[in-house]
């Protein structure tokens, strides 16, 4: 079996990252999930961004109906997950979408489930590519070394709080670099 991770990273408002995985979703017709742990498996339980957000929930799935309705799941490989943008009043951290593709081999053929996941992973990876702008700086906070990011993507928001002087900081990870946007 091989195991490979795709990921974007990217600073926008909840706001802004909700139209754009919702469009997305319209057109492919996938579904937003929020997961419950069941012993050693995993059951999808659709939601809505609004729900998650009211709930506190950093942490969603998206995915095809078909998947919800397998049943549980030993993984949550192959599904699309997304962490949750935190906006506080001085500060906001980025929002990332990652998938874990296993592609399981028989006869040559990949998992159907990876496949499709894959494809709606691609489909979010253009919109955001298509809608943001590539290119954050990052600041090592205890040297003041800087460092261009260009694989990381901000949304017009992102910028505008950026330039009022908001901190973009980094999803996970110990908060000694920080990002502004490029000038």
């Amino acid at each position: 079996m091989t195991r490979r991770t795709r990921s974007i990273q990217c600073f926008c408002l909840p706001d802004e990252l909700r139209g754009l995985v919702e469009s997305t979703l319209a057109k492919t017709g996938g579904r937003v999930y929020t997961t419950r742990q069941v012993g050693a498996l995993y059951k999808l339980q659709e939601t809505t961004f609004s729900d998650a957000s009211q709930l506190g929930t950093r942490e969603l799935y998206l995915g095809y109906p078909e998947a919800a309705e397998t049943g549980l799941l030993a993984s949550t490989a192959g599904l699309p997950q997304i962490w949750l943008p935190v906006v506080s009043s001085d500060s906001i951290s980025m929002a990332v979408l990652s998938i874990l593709i296993e592609d399981k081999h028989k006869r040559g053929h990949e998992n159907r489930e990876s496949r499709d996941s894959a494809v709606l992973f691609e489909a979010l990876r253009r919109r955001f590519n298509a809608v943001m702008t590539k290119g954050v700086v990052g600041r090592n906070c205890k040297t003041g070394a800087e460092q261009l990011y260009d694989d990381i993507l901000i949304s017009e928001g992102a910028i505008k709080l950026a330039n009022r002087g908001t901190t973009l900081k980094n999803q996970f990870g110990d908060g000694f670099v920080t990002f502004y946007a490029r000038r």
